[in-house]
């Protein structure tokens, strides 16, 4: 799996196609991903005013440039799994100790 993870994606040859798919995907991805967790955390009593289209855009410029960089997948999916444990603890810290306490 190591040797996996070093292989550059893509090859010289592709790399408008790659950018193309990459910007493509994750534009979907915002649409898909993103609203589905939104939907899931509306569920749950949290809510999200941003707007979805602003975030479409960078969703895929960012993916575009990270197509043309050659970073492969499994490096993104890492990457996403890291990004959301500090979220996690983040939002753990914030609740714990982001707001003053009421005096009784």
């Amino acid at each position: 799996m190591a040797q996996r993870a070093a292989r550059h994606y893509p090859a010289t040859g592709e790399l408008p196609r790659s950018v193309l798919v990459g910007a493509a995907a994750g534009a979907v991805s915002v649409l898909v991903f993103r609203q589905a967790a939104l939907a899931l955390l509306q569920m749950f009593g949290f809510s999200d005013l941003a707007l979805v289209w602003p975030l479409v855009a960078w969703g895929g410029i960012w993916s575009a440039l990270l197509a043309a960089t050659g970073i492969v997948p499994l490096a993104i999916l890492a990457a996403a799994f890291l990004n959301g444990a500090w979220g996690l603890g983040t939002g753990i810290g914030l609740a714990l100790f982001g707001r003053p306490r009421a005096s009784a």
